[in-house]
């Protein structure tokens, strides 16, 4: 559908939320029609991306949302690095130790040829 805008059509929205399933997909969306000279016009937010006024709110916003992006990035890369020198390496816990697998594959060797024994 976006494909078949021009530049200088507009394009209305209930609310500027229904444009995505995120933020970072509004907003790559936004940026990508404002790239185009499309229009954006909410009928309930009264975002208006024709204006100056409403252009630059709508950066303010875009940069909030990177900037916020960028600190739970970076938080959460202090925190795994954190718990890996607490030793700690998260995920599921092993399903089964190294002695386990190696009785295991003994047991299916000894199950694929029965001539054989442990």
């Amino acid at each position: 559908m976006i494909d078949q805008f021009r530049e200088g059509n507009e394009l209305y929205v209930w609310r500027l939320d229904r444009l995505g399933k995120n933020l970072k997909h509004i907003i790559d969306l936004v940026l990508s029609l404002n790239g185009k000279c499309i229009i954006i016009k909410s009928l309930t937010n009264g975002v208006d991306t024709s204006t100056i006024n409403e252009w630059l709110f709508l950066n303010l916003i875009v940069s909030l949302a990177e900037y916020e992006r960028e600190l739970i990035k970076k938080g959460t890369n202090t925190g795994l690095q954190s718990a890996r020198a607490r030793g700690r390496t998260g995920g599921r816990p092993k399903r089964y130790t190294k002695e386990a697998i190696s009785i295991l594959l003994i047991m299916s060797s000894v199950y694929q040829d029965p001539t054989k024994s442990p």
